[in-house]
C-alpha cells in the first residue's frame, strides 16, 4: 500500500473509532401491528409478535386490541403496544426479530407483516393557557358525528347522546365556521353534511359537493 493510501486508510480507521456510540436512552415507543392473524386451532400471530417483544424487553407485553373483525375460522386484529425501549438498538433488534417471522419458510406460519414507517415526536416544554370551545347541535338518534375545524384536516368523533351531540375543540377557525358530517353506523340512512358557527351555534346544511369542496377529499367512512 501506496504511503499516501495508508496514511488515508488510518485516519478514515481513527475517525470511526473516535465516532461515539449512540446515547439515546429509554426511548418511548409505540408499536402497532396491523391485520394481525387468530385462527381458532391454528395460527396465533400476536403470540409471536409478543414472545419477540418480551424476549428483547426481558418483562412482560401486553397489548391493546384497537380493532378487530371477525372471519370465518377467528380474528383479524390491529394491536396498539406502547413500550419503554432502554435504546435505539433494542428497537432495531425488534424491527430484525418481526422481520425473520416474515422471512420463515413454512407459508402457513408467516406473518405478512410490512414495515410501514416509523413517527417520531418532539415536544415543547413552553406551555401557555388556552380556551376550549364547546360546540353542539342535535342529529338523528343513533347517528355518529364527526367535526372538521379546517380543509384537510382529520375528523373529531363528537360525543352523540340521544341526538344531542357536543364537542369541546381546542382550536376554531377565525371566521368560527366548523363542518360536520352525521351518519348512520350502518350506512341505513344518507349522510347530512352541515356547518355549525362556532360562537351562535347557528347550523346550515351543505350538499355533498360543497362539503367535499372545502374538505378537499370526501370524508371517510
Amino acid at each position: 500500500m501506496r504511503p499516501l493510501l495508508a496514511a488515508i486508510f488510518l485516519a478514515v480507521l481513527a475517525a470511526c473509532a473516535s465516532t461515539p456510540p449512540p446515547t439515546m436512552r429509554n426511548v418511548p415507543v409505540e408499536f402497532r401491528f396491523e391485520n394481525v392473524r387468530e385462527v381458532k386451532g391454528g395460527i396465533n400471530e400476536w403470540q409471536d409478535i409478543q414472545s419477540v417483544l418480551q424476549v428483547r424487553l426481558k418483562r412482560p407485553v401486553t397489548g391493546e386490541v384497537v380493532r378487530e373483525r371477525s372471519i370465518s375460522d377467528g380474528f383479524v386484529r390491529t394491536y396498539r403496544v406502547q413500550i419503554l425501549a432502554p435504546d435505539l438498538a433494542t428497537v432495531e433488534s425488534i424491527h430484525a426479530d418481526i422481520e425473520s417471522l416474515r422471512r420463515r419458510a413454512a407459508t402457513s406460519n408467516r406473518l405478512d407483516l410490512n414495515f410501514a414507517g416509523l413517527a417520531a415526536t418532539y415536544r415543547s416544554s413552553f406551555v401557555t393557557a388556552g380556551v376550549s370551545t364547546l360546540v353542539s347541535g342535535q342529529t338523528v338518534e343513533g347517528n355518529r358525528v364527526k367535526i372538521y375545524t379546517r380543509p384537510g384536516s382529520d375528523a373529531v368523533d363528537a360525543k352523540v347522546e340521544r341526538g344531542v351531540w357536543h364537542v369541546r375543540l381546542e382550536a376554531v377557525p377565525e371566521d368560527r365556521w366548523v363542518y360536520g358530517v352525521s351518519e348512520h353506523p350502518t350506512n341505513l340512512l344518507p349522510r347530512r353534511y352541515f356547518r355549525v358557527n362556532a360562537s351562535t351555534l347557528r347550523v346550515e346544511n351543505l350538499d355533498e359537493s360543497e362539503f367535499v369542496g372545502w374538505l378537499g377529499r370526501a370524508p371517510a367512512r
